[in-house]
């Protein structure tokens, strides 16, 4: 039950930075509130009991959009792995979520600088972690890595579907 307190605690975190970023608050205990209220949410009190796939979806989503929106980009990268990893539905999360924040890098500059390129580069590497994930777990469930590899991009997306449904 650690792993899931501490994993709570991360997401009740991520609410509060959330909140403070997004609402303006005139008393502290209004947003304290706030996240007390998502902290007796049965998504996040059931977890704390019983072991669920979709609660470190849940957790890395709320840490990665917090760390975006605070323009932490190795800490969402990390949380990016993670989410990634968590479960399919993170990978698509992920993907939003970068979809958002290269839009939000393009509107806040006329031209694309070197360093939001560099930005959005670090961003990138949780796909490609999953790209090396699932063709390791694919060349080790499956055997010959070679005839995977070698084929191609159909073979790519046949080894993510393949590894995820297996």
């Amino acid at each position: 039950h650690i792993t899931n307190t501490v994993l709570g605690i991360a997401a009740l975190c991520s609410v509060y930075a959330i909140c403070r970023r997004i609402f303006i608050f005139e008393h502290p205990y209004e947003v304290a509130c706030i996240v007390a209220m998502v902290a007796f949410h049965p998504v996040l009190f059931a977890n704390s009991v019983n072991l669920n796939p979709d609660f470190g979806v849940f957790v890395f989503f709320l840490c990665c959009a917090a760390s975006l929106l605070y323009q932490r980009y190795f800490l969402a990268m990390i949380c990016g792995i993670f989410l990634i990893l968590s479960k399919e539905t993170g990978t698509f999360i992920y993907l939003v979520l970068l979809a958002i924040e290269s839009v939000r890098l393009m509107k806040s500059k006329k031209e694309l600088l070197k360093p939001e390129v560099l930005k959005l580069s670090v961003l990138s590497i949780p796909l490609v972690v999953l790209v090396v994930f699932a063709v390791f777990k694919g060349a080790v469930v499956f055997g010959d890595w070679a005839y995977y590899f070698f084929r191609g991009w159909t073979s790519l997306t046949s080894i993510i579907f393949n590894t995820f449904y297996v």
